[in-house]
């Protein structure tokens, strides 16, 4: 895209990426040549977003290069512009096109994840019109002859001078302690004024306070004594953190950013989840205040598009959010953050399918700063690149405080089993939570699975009842009374016989959250239990609702999925159980050990971070797995030693590129032919140097009525050998009734 991106004044054509469904799948196949009218001529540049005539529509496009004359002998001009400074700068259209080329996506998709959520409307819907109250003097010492003030009128007058900006009636009569009617009356008496003023909606609104610690420790001095020179210089460069839970880690992140904003930079600082969000909002909020601008799904498109425009504005300098985070309009940055790096939540599952890393490194070498990778848990590719020379590695390897790791028993359960306990805890994990109760001391119980049981199974035909769009078996919710599938939504009462062969025996097999919960209150009714996975958290607010609870101590046993295994700083906990160590272990995919590894350790994490020390009870059905020893022995180096190695055998990452294609259709025949026939298209396409695994049906095979077949490339994703790859896919007719072509570059998950 370099030679496209070329900026002048003199140029009165413009070439526009339109934001609309176009036949083709190429990069070009959205570009439109545009003649810009006089009152435009130098006043447009590339990365303005303008309005365009497109066949009987007036559509949204991007401004990705200027011309003297156009590439076709007839063209429009365009109609305006979305606003009058850009959205975008030259940087981040190169950026879009470098997205589309690395993840095979339309360059119109990728621009389309880097702009506010009002862009395709054609205007800041983040600004309304509100009326609010202003006062018409300056002091009560200013009041009109013949106007008398009671005690209460002069302070509100005091409070809207104290506040100085326009102000809504509720606030006004909040801040100086008055009813609604006092305020009315100095309305009447037009001492305060309605006015209409543009108004931001703004998210996080409140005061954070989070002080400064006393001192840093020595491991955390060492850190900054490389940090700091390369963030105060400018130095592009790649640093991973490791840092073992409750290292103090958040605290380099702050001190870093800071350094940033002394040098008049931008910083991006990411966390994988929502889950994370208010907690790290209060600390960064605390440290920052005003200059920090929150951005996640969970906002409102109002809230979202306020808090990207006050970084386009320059108005704060800090975003704070998930993996869209990494497309913030930070124009000069001085650092990028990213928190909990390992995280899978960094993968975009829908186009663009980007890893928030890659984008993060690529806007790091652009920019010429540095980028800061921090896990106690690093990803292979991570932790292979600073082995490797390609990142600095830092470590963190001791507690703040010198706080002791906890202790770590793992429990068989196949001996529980044995010995007649089939009850979710084992014995000695139910003496622990009892002995933490007696002490006022939390817990958090850990399940990587929701629900409440994982499926109904027929005892006398043996079949497992399941999703009649899906193949698999639907989950039984105890709340609802109902089935549901987790993956296409379907719900369904529990039925009464078994649809296969009429018996009566419906056993509930499995275990989730849900249960997990309904045996906590039955085992311990005394205690007060909070449970917190995907079904909880639908309820905006539920999250931090949840964190604020368990943290003041109200909640004495937590239960949850992995939203409670990171990010999580409550020093009361004492005690992590993990009820099955085992969910992930069989999964079909090459990455189920280095994940079960990196959940035991950062939900161990949770245990002992206050002054008093923590201990981990892990139970599984797999007690000499490597993932599970090394957890429990915290030994991260030896069972990363022996992944890589066995990655190094088959030419898994980081050793080499891997690129699903999965195929979706009905009826499974003809996914399958088309999965068998760009098997052969891209085997004679592309070099030798391809490895095609399958074709095959997915592990899910079904999900809502369509089929699924995927086939896996081991392969170098290189431009060149992705351009080939695209070139197949384009020169494929796929036609309505064809099944659906997903890439996926880099996958995270196999399903």
């Amino acid at each position: 895209m370099s030679e496209i991106i070329e900026e002048s004044s003199r140029r009165t054509y413009v070439r526009v990426l339109v934001d609309a469904p176009v036949r083709g799948s190429g990069q070009q196949s959205r570009l439109f040549d545009y003649k810009l009218p006089r009152d435009l001529a130098g006043n447009v540049r590339v990365g303005h977003i303008v309005r365009v005539p497109f066949g009987h529509r007036v559509l949204t496009g991007c401004v990705v290069q200027l011309l003297t004359e156009p590439g076709v002998s007839e063209t429009r001009s365009i109609r305006g512009l979305v606003m009058d400074e850009p959205h975008l700068t030259g940087d981040d259209v190169k950026l879009a096109f470098w997205l589309s080329q690395q993840y095979l996506c339309h360059p119109a998709v990728a621009l389309r994840a880097m702009l506010p959520p009002d862009f395709a409307r054609g205007r800041n819907s983040s600004t309304i019109r509100k009326r609010l109250l202003v006062a018409t003097v300056n002091s009560p010492d200013d009041i009109p002859d013949g106007v008398s003030l009671s005690d209460k009128q002069r302070q509100v007058l005091l409070a809207a001078q104290r506040l100085g900006a326009p102000v809504t009636r509720k606030e006004l009569s909040r801040r100086a302690d008055v009813s609604g009617s006092v305020v009315d009356a100095l309305i009447r008496k037009d001492i305060l004024r309605w006015r209409e003023v543009r108004w931001e909606q703004r998210p996080y609104d409140g005061e954070y306070h989070h002080a400064l610690p006393d001192h840093l420790t020595d491991d955390q001095e060492r850190v900054m004594q490389e940090l700091e020179p390369a963030v105060s210089a400018g130095e592009p460069g790649e640093f991973l953190l490791h840092g073992v839970t409750g290292s103090g880690k958040t605290e380099i992140y702050l001190r870093v950013i800071s350094v940033a904003l002394q040098q008049d930079r931008d910083a991006i600082l990411m966390v994988p989840e929502i889950s994370l969000t208010p907690q790290m909002v209060a600390r960064v909020k605390g440290r920052f205040g005003d200059r920090v601008a929150v951005m996640h799904s969970e906002l409102t498109p109002k809230e979202r598009a306020t808090e990207w425009y006050r970084l386009h504005r320059g108005e704060a300098d800090v975003a704070l959010g998930p993996r869209s985070a990494v497309f913030a309009p930070c124009r000069d940055l001085g650092v990028i953050v990213l928190d909990e790096e390992h995280d899978s939540a960094y993968k975009q599952e829908s186009a663009p399918r980007y890893h928030a890393r890659r984008v993060a490194r690529r806007r790091a070498e652009r920019a010429g700063c540095p980028l800061l990778l921090g896990s106690a848990t690093p990803c292979l590719e991570s932790y292979h690149r600073a082995r490797s020379g390609q990142a600095t590695r830092l470590s963190l390897p001791r507690r703040v405080d010198e706080r002791p790791m906890p202790e770590v028993t793992v429990v068989d359960i196949r001996e529980e089993w044995a010995a007649g306990n089939r009850s979710l805890f084992s014995r000695h994990l139910h003496r622990c939570i009892v002995d933490r109760l007696e002490r006022s001391e939390q817990s958090v119980l850990f399940l990587n699975r929701r629900g409440y049981s994982s499926f109904l199974l027929c005892t006398e035909c043996g079949e497992a009842i399941q999703c009649a769009h899906c193949n698999v078996t639907m989950t039984y919710h105890r709340k609802e009374q109902r089935l549901r599938c987790h993956y296409c939504d379907r719900r369904m009462p529990v039925p009464s016989q078994c649809p296969f062969c009429g018996g009566h025996r419906l056993a509930r097999r499995g275990a989730g959250t849900q249960k997990v919960e309904a045996a906590v209150r039955a085992a311990f009714p005394g205690a007060v239990v909070a449970r917190l996975d995907t079904d909880s958290a639908r309820i905006k607010g539920t999250r931090g609702r949840v964190y604020q609870q368990f943290a003041s101590g109200d909640v004495d046993i937590l239960v949850g999925t992995q939203m409670v295994a990171k990010g999580w700083d409550v020093p009361g906990v004492t005690l992590v159980g993990v009820i099955d160590a085992d969910t992930a272990l069989n999964f079909p995919d090459f990455r189920s050990a280095e994940r079960t590894f990196q959940l035991l350790l950062q939900v161990a994490g949770r245990a002992g971070r206050g002054e008093r020390s923590g201990e981990v009870i892990i139970q599984t059905m797999a007690p000499a797995h490597p993932a599970v020893v090394h957890a429990a022995s915290g030994d991260l180096d030896r069972f990363y030693r022996c992944e890589l190695d066995e990655r190094r055998q088959v030419r898994y990452p980081p050793y080499g590129g891997l690129v699903r294609l999965l195929l979706r259709g009905r009826p499974e025949a003809r996914v399958q032919f088309w999965a068998q026939d760009l098997a052969r298209q891209i085997q004679k396409a592309l070099d030798t140097g391809v490895e095609i695994i399958g074709p095959a049906p997915a592990p899910i095979d079904r999900i809502k009525d369509s089929y699924r077949w995927h086939l896996l490339l081991k392969m170098d994703p290189s431009t060149a050998s992705l351009a080939g790859l695209e070139e197949v896919l384009q020169n494929m007719r796929v036609g309505s009734q064809d099944p659906r072509i997903t890439v996926d570059v880099d996958p995270m998950q196999m399903l």
